[in-house]
């Protein structure tokens, strides 16, 4: 078949109990002319390839990115100490007014769960220098602690608030609260509600609340209850 001779087989070779196969190729014509044909491959557009690589290299710059980003920290403070503040008004007679300052500061930080705060009676115990932060630390147990001042004068009152890493010895934040001696709630709520901050503690709604909403003081009543 296909011009194959009887000795020969030039396209078509039989398989002794499995069949036939194809061994040849067809052979023109006298005067015809083969013309073979190669498959064709599509170029795909430059623009294509362009957008392909730009997106690879904008996932991997946001893969790249997002393990570089520094990670929400979580809480690592869960105690603090309130030293007494330091008082910076004309005269020792106006102690009571520093004492008064630290006793409602750690009222206020009181009112936060979150944080184990040591009571006022203790914290008297360390009025002055003496004491390291990293003693002071591992006496109380303590994370954190909070120095501050008070300057008063004239019916105004400045506080001055720090807040350390006890245990590492490192300041982590420090403000300055001014303001009249009858908003001295308010002074002291908002410091209290920016150390939590600083330290990364998790406010609930009531504490937020708590620690946003103060009332008015009167200053002589405020004066005779801390003297």
């Amino acid at each position: 078949a296909l011009g194959d001779g009887a000795g020969e087989a030039q396209f078509i070779e039989t398989i002794p109990k499995r069949g036939y196969r194809f061994v040849g190729t067809l052979q023109p014509e006298p005067g015809e002319t083969v013309v073979a044909h190669s498959p064709v491959r599509r170029k795909k557009p430059r623009w294509l390839l362009t957008a392909v690589a730009a997106l690879a290299a904008l996932a991997l710059l946001g893969a790249w990115w997002a393990y570089r980003r520094p990670r929400p920290e979580s809480q690592r403070f869960h105690s603090l100490l309130v030293k007494p503040f330091t008082n910076l008004s004309n005269g020792s007679t106006q102690e009571y007014v520093a004492d008064g300052m630290t006793e409602g500061l750690i009222d206020a930080l009181t009112r936060i769960e979150a944080l184990r705060v040591v009571s006022y009676t203790t914290a008297m115990t360390y009025k002055g220098p003496g004491k390291t932060l990293p003693r002071i630390a591992r006496e109380l147990n303590v994370d954190v602690v909070v120095e501050g001042s008070v300057a008063y004068s004239a019916g105004r009152v400045e506080i001055k608030v720090r807040l350390f890493d006890a245990r590492a010895d490192k300041q982590l934040w420090g403000e300055t609260y001014p303001g009249e001696l009858g908003r001295v709630l308010a002074l002291e709520n908002e410091a209290a509600a920016s150390i939590a901050d600083a330290i990364r503690v998790k406010l609930t709604p009531v504490e937020k609340e708590q620690l946003a909403h103060s009332r008015p003081v009167d200053p002589a009543a405020w004066m005779d209850y801390s003297h």
